[in-house]
């Protein structure tokens, strides 16, 4: 089966193990076109990954014209995975779809939990308005409506309908991609929960694993002023500076060593050592191995990273974490929702002079199953396949009706 992956962002061993490995050991032949020159020119010209080893399978998609007349030339037997979020940007890739006929699958992952999406009532007041008036008269807005909704075929405004939609909960969100009634919705785990299926298949290695009797404290290292999502973001983080992110940070872990914690930093896996990891210098730094850190531990630290799926899996405790500079932005929200969702509430790390860990240490388990189903698993999924061997399987079953 061949598999064309199509994504705004750059080919990278992250993007590899998520994407591209599970379908390769499917049996699938697989193809990435990066869109990034197109959608995100800077971040083209100023990021590079690390990129994934042995025989090359991305392509760089310099131009529009260029993705045009590739997807005109394509095989119509391709299966198409789209990553890119339905615009006025990108409307010109859906119509080319839908003019050549060729299929494609939705990919509208849930793994994260995000304020702005699952609890619109958390938005600003202000924002909520503006967002209603933008939505009234726009062409733009009436195509957008029409392409994305489960109801109205896409293909009245020019766009295709995905052929699939492959979603991780059991209420998934709105669509980000054209689909409309005659999309198929495929239910699979998300990718972390991929993560965790296939790292107990191996017998659950730990690479690292703690040598003594202290409790372990993970950081989940997320909320990074060197994240390459930044570049061309300037208001990702606007108001958090070094000082009033690390220093806070740092003076929580030490408080959990002298409460007789090991501390260990699971590095993000696009993590550099430049403005980034040199933060923390003074813990033990582990990047790749998130999943089997929680695994270990005793007590999660986190901002808003998706990893906290892992500590969910495995009823860990979760510490939901802000400091006074990140309560400025509109990222303020991510804390205290991950605290709603996971019965717990959120502790200032500028404030606060030291955690409470009899309190932090309890976990509401009503509250962990029902994140279960909203962001890693759905109730009806078997739980003991990867997200690609669904995916494949549903997408076999059709090739061959």
């Amino acid at each position: 089966m061949n598999i064309l992956i199509l994504t705004p962002g750059k080919c990278c061993t992250f993007f590899h193990h998520n994407y591209v490995a599970g379908l390769l050991e499917e049996n699938c032949n697989v193809e990435v076109w990066e869109t990034t020159p197109i959608f995100r020119p800077k971040a083209a010209k100023e990021y590079y990954p690390q990129r994934p080893e042995g025989k090359k399978y991305w392509l760089s998609i310099p131009d529009k014209s260029t993705l045009l007349d590739k997807l005109r030339t394509m095989d119509s037997r391709t299966w198409i995975i789209s990553l890119i979020h339905y615009d006025k940007h990108s409307r010109f890739i859906y119509k080319a779809l839908n003019k050549y006929d060729l299929r494609y699958v939705a990919l509208l992952p849930k793994d994260c939990p995000n304020p702005k999406i699952d609890a619109p009532k958390n938005r600003p007041l202000s924002e909520r308005i503006v967002r209603f008036f933008r939505k009234i008269g726009s062409y733009n807005k009436i195509c957008s409506t029409i392409a994305l909704s489960r109801k109205i075929p896409a293909e009245l405004v020019g766009m295709r309908s995905a052929d699939y939609a492959v979603v991780n909960s059991d209420t998934w969100r709105k669509s980000v991609l054209p689909v409309g009634p005659r999309t198929v919705i495929i239910k699979g785990p998300s990718h972390d929960y991929t993560k965790i299926v296939e790292w107990k298949r191996k017998g659950a290695p730990l690479p690292w694993k703690k040598n003594t009797s202290a409790p372990l404290a993970v950081f989940v290292d997320s909320v990074a002023l060197a994240h390459p999502d930044r570049i061309g973001k300037d208001t990702y983080c606007r108001h958090v500076t070094p000082e009033g992110l690390y220093g806070p940070i740092r003076n929580a872990l030490r408080d959990l060593q002298g409460k007789g914690y090991q501390v260990v930093v699971a590095a993000h896996p696009r993590a550099v050592e430049k403005d980034w990891l040199e933060h923390y210098h003074d813990f033990k730094v582990i990047k790749g191995q998130t999943l089997e850190l929680i695994s270990q531990s005793s007590i999660v630290l986190n901002f808003w990273s998706s990893c906290v799926a892992y500590a969910v899996a495995f009823n860990k405790p979760v510490v939901c974490l802000t400091t006074d500079e990140f309560e400025k932005g509109e990222e303020k929200l991510f804390p205290y929702f991950f605290a709603e969702l996971l019965g717990k509430s959120v502790v200032n790390l500028t404030k606060a002079k030291q955690l409470d860990i009899k309190k932090e240490l309890k976990v509401d388990h009503e509250r962990y199953a029902a994140f279960t189903r909203e962001y890693l698993i759905p109730s009806t999924c078997p739980t003991d396949k990867t997200i690609w061997e669904v995916v494949v399987h549903e997408l076999k079953e059709q090739s061959q009706a």
